[in-house]
């Protein structure tokens, strides 16, 4: 009997071992980043072959049986609450404790032995988005799902055609992309756009100016260079010497760029917000009297890689004192560069001090002359928090 007892449980035992070590595993990971600022609509084509960078990796490790496998893929957006694409592979050979790498290029296209061979878009619940999507050439602003299967299947639907384990196992792994279509940098100051003319430029009368914009994009290129009268904006800000950055705003842990990878040698400098500070020293191109153009470009995260968003170019002056004029044109000039788009508020049309004569200035309870304020005002690189009227 303990002998019989013994070998029934040697049995369940290698029946269970066998049963517990017949699977395959999937994994995934991002090639680039998980959050595509833009996902174009040409690079989750099926029918064409992959053309743009990899948008994921899929790593699926097999045991030690022959397989015979496919990969069910889905698609949903979150938004919708519903899937947006499905489709399942062509059946494939899994080898005795294979490791198989496959990206998405790899499945998402018309040729190669993984490719997506029967799939489907969900034209009837999502007319409208769909519509969108085929107008812009890319997704909508959305957390998008992707959920992806491996399924045995039926041994002689693969090449081999040998025996092989199907046990009806799936193995899937499921993964989120952001997508939000950032559309444009607008430059707060200093200065003005350009106009083509270097006398139009707006006066600043600090040579470590602020430099500061709106965007919801993440990555930056700075150039700041001089400006010349008579010369084409554009063609300034491709001489040298200029001031060239990278900016990468925010806390982006996937982030992990040089220069190199956006196409350029420039230095990275990672920001807390959209500002940045114009150094005093250490670079090609301090300041001094006279005019300067600058443009901050967009480096936008796609399906595709990097491509540029360019704001308008803007431009300032900084004076030289002899230049001020006299008076309330001083006055004005000074008042100006401090309050910046506060000025209007009171002192234009409708502001509280619209009929204001200036009469002097003060600082630290001492009058002072507007060519002191000046020299001040260049040696500052803070200039201004907030306004009282007394």
């Amino acid at each position: 009997m303990k002998t019989i007892l013994k070998a029934l449980t040697v049995l369940l035992l290698i029946s269970w071992t066998s049963s517990a070590s017949a699977q395959v595993t999937i994994t995934h990971s991002f090639v680039n980043n998980s959050a595509f600022e833009v996902f174009f609509l040409k690079d989750f084509d099926i029918n064409s072959a992959a053309s743009g960078p990899p948008i994921f990796l899929l790593t699926i490790k097999n045991d030690t049986q022959q397989r015979c496998v496919t990969i069910y893929l889905t698609l949903e957006s979150k938004t919708l609450g519903r899937f947006l694409f499905e489709g399942e592979t062509i059946p494939f050979d899994l080898d005795p404790s294979q490791m198989l790498p496959l990206t998405s290029n790899d499945i998402i296209t018309n040729t190669g032995q993984y490719r997506l061979d029967d799939f489907r878009i969900n034209r009837e619940d999502i007319k409208d988005f769909l519509d969108n999507i085929l107008f812009t050439g890319k997704l909508p602003s959305d957390i998008y799902t992707f959920n992806v299967e491996v399924k045995d299947v039926d041994c002689g639907r693969c090449p081999q055609q040998v025996n092989c384990v199907n046990q009806g196992q799936v193995s899937d792994v499921t993964f989120d992309i952001r997508v939000s279509n950032p559309k444009k940098v607008d430059i707060i100051g200093p200065g003005s756009p350009v106009t083509g003319r270097a006398r139009d430029c707006a006066r600043s009368f600090s040579n470590t100016p602020l430099i500061s914009w709106d965007s919801r994009m993440k990555v930056f290129r700075f150039v700041l260079a001089e400006y010349e009268p008579g010369e084409d904006p554009e063609s300034a800000l491709n001489k040298e010497p200029r001031f060239t950055r990278i900016f990468v705003v925010g806390n982006n842990p996937n982030m992990n760029l040089s220069g190199r990878d956006l196409g350029f040698n420039d230095i990275i400098e990672r920001l807390p917000s959209n500002s940045f500070q114009y150094p005093a020293s250490g670079t090609r191109l301090p300041l001094k009297p006279g005019a300067y153009v600058y443009q901050l470009t967009g480096l936008v995260n796609s399906s595709s890689g990097f491509f540029s968003i360019p704001s308008e170019i803007y431009c300032f002056r900084i004076p030289e004192l002899s230049q001020l004029g006299a008076g309330k044109q001083q006055f004005d000039l000074i008042l100006r560069n401090l309050l910046e788009s506060d000025y209007e508020k009171l002192f234009g049309e409708n502001g509280e001090l619209a009929e204001y004569q200036p009469r002097g200035m003060t600082m630290d309870g001492k009058t002072v002359t507007p060519t002191e304020i000046i020299t001040r005002l260049q040696k500052l690189k803070s200039k201004y928090s907030g306004y009282s009227i007394e």
